[in-house]
């Protein structure tokens, strides 16, 4: 079942060791142990900005129209979200993350994150 590999995969996420460093923001990254997904935890004003404000609804309407073609060719360099997700936990801290697949260059991979 997709949605049960999905929330395994993630379930196995741990802090990106070397891989991004969070840019301005100093954003946590996490990557999954499959190295399927990425998890960017994104600041409120980001999760607001996205939801709220039309950000999300242009993403999504330009990644739709770059739609891979037959021969597997996409038409944008954007990372493809996934979805994004409020996680809480027991304590008062509260955390909201964005997933995306992971991206392979240049390795001879298969280009899609070994997914």
């Amino acid at each position: 079942d997709d949605d049960a590999s999905f929330v395994e995969s993630l379930a196995r996420a741990a802090p990106w060791e070397g891989g991004a460093l969070g840019g301005k923001s100093r954003a946590y990254f996490a990557k999954t142990s499959d190295d399927r997904f990425i998890v960017k935890e994104v600041s409120r004003a980001e999760r607001n900005a996205f939801l709220d404000h039309g950000v999300g609804f242009a993403y999504f309407a330009y990644v739709e129209s770059r739609l891979e073609d037959e021969d597997g060719v996409s038409g944008t360099c954007l990372a493809k979200i996934l979805g994004m997700y409020q996680v809480a936990t027991r304590s008062p801290m509260e955390s909201t993350g964005r997933t995306g697949e992971e991206i392979s260059r240049g390795d001879g991979g298969d280009g899609g994150g070994g997914g």
